[in-house]
């Protein structure tokens, strides 16, 4: 009987364990930003691909700390890049101020929405993805698939025996919830789903020439992807594992596979707290290990950096374009506080460039009204 109740008692909590869920609730809102520690070591991995199901446990504890990434999350009004319609969050990965990404985010899931990697001629000019469904939890499935076509004179592509070449991208997206358990990074440990992300990106090629008996249409026809002068993607897989948790907001975690090797693992990103002396690094903050609050700001901005003593340092407000707002001269010391004005700045995305004769630091931060 004791053997039993224990037996009840452990099972009672696998499934209370495995109640996890996530809904829009738990994801990131305009003006959230997620500061992630990010290891690009290459190594083999291949736990990763079978380690799925219930209640496991993903150690990733002892990863290394080669930088610090952002996740910035905007409303469309202050995007850098003009926004399609329906657009719900505006994500600004990392440094890079054009590495934008933007997503319809409801109540029923994610759908993200991603410029065309082929956007000449008369094709789509953003292709939406549904990545993420709400609630979301375990063995949840998301599948979406996408095909934009465009038509372009044979010539410009050297393609003889037809008139014109009509090539289709097509692009799909397998995300299954396959586990959940306890994840364990550098920061802590956490309940944690795991997805596993899968996209295939293929291209499909076909000649086209007036039908004889009705010239104003095209007969079209198959071209293998060996018959062409260049070469093109075919079934190009990319696969990540990406781990979330109840108040993450957005990943917790994600490791991205080599493409076409699923067990190679080049890059783990994990959440930590706003960068302090930690040893990490932030790229756009290079020399001075900088440290911007609030963020988004509204009335004032505070940056705090590591400037030498007695040196004298060029602080440049711009805009995104480049355009100098302000600018202004600072004396250094080992812990200097520069407070920066931003109430007269309109809600967007904003850089503070510091200037030395000892190095230089790009600060990018968004005012939200």
């Amino acid at each position: 009987m004791k053997k039993f109740l224990l037996a009840i008692s452990v099972l009672t909590a696998c499934i209370s364990q495995a109640q996890i869920t996530l809904t829009s609730t738990n994801f990131a809102q305009p003006g959230d930003t997620i500061f992630y520690g990010v290891d690009t070591t290459t190594k083999t991995n291949s736990n990763l691909a079978t380690n799925n199901g219930a209640n496991k446990v993903w150690d990733f504890s002892a990863t290394g700390k080669q930088r610090i990434s952002e996740s910035i999350f905007l409303s469309p009004a202050n995007s850098p890049v003009p926004a399609p319609a329906n657009i719900t969050h505006v994500l600004v990965e990392d440094e890079n101020l054009d590495e934008v990404i933007f997503m319809n985010v409801t109540s029923n899931g994610v759908k993200t929405i991603l410029p065309n990697p082929v956007p000449f001629g008369n094709g789509d000019a953003f292709l939406g993805l549904n990545s993420i469904s709400f609630p979301l939890s375990y063995q949840t499935r998301t599948r979406d698939t996408i095909e934009s076509s465009f038509v372009l004179p044979a010539s410009l592509l050297q393609v003889p025996l037809f008139d014109s070449v009509r090539i289709t991208l097509i692009i799909k997206l397998d995300v299954l919830c396959d586990g959940w358990g306890t994840l364990k990074t550098p920061t802590g440990e956490y309940g944690s789903l795991r997805l596993k992300q899968s996209s295939i990106t293929d291209f499909k090629f076909e000649g086209g020439r007036p039908n004889p008996l009705n010239p104003s249409r095209m007969i079209w026809i198959e071209i293998p992807l060996g018959d062409l002068p260049f070469e093109f993607p075919s079934n190009q897989l990319d696969v990540s594992y990406i781990w979330l948790s109840e108040n993450s907001k957005y990943f917790l975690a994600e490791a991205t596979m080599l493409t076409d090797t699923p067990n190679t693992q080049v890059e783990f990103r994990y959440q930590v707290p706003r960068p302090t002396s930690t040893g990490l690094y932030n790229r756009i903050a290079n020399n001075f290990n900088t440290i911007t609050y609030p963020n988004p700001s509204n009335d004032i901005l505070n940056i705090e950096a590591n400037l030498s003593a007695n040196q004298t340092y060029s602080v440049v407000i711009s805009d995104i374009t480049g355009k100098t707002l302000n600018s202004f001269k600072v004396v250094g010391n080992n812990q200097t506080k520069i407070t920066l004005p931003t109430d007269n700045l309109n809600s967007g995305l904003y850089l503070v460039n510091i200037i030395g004769s000892d190095g230089q630091a790009t600060v990018k931060f968004n005012v939200s009204r």
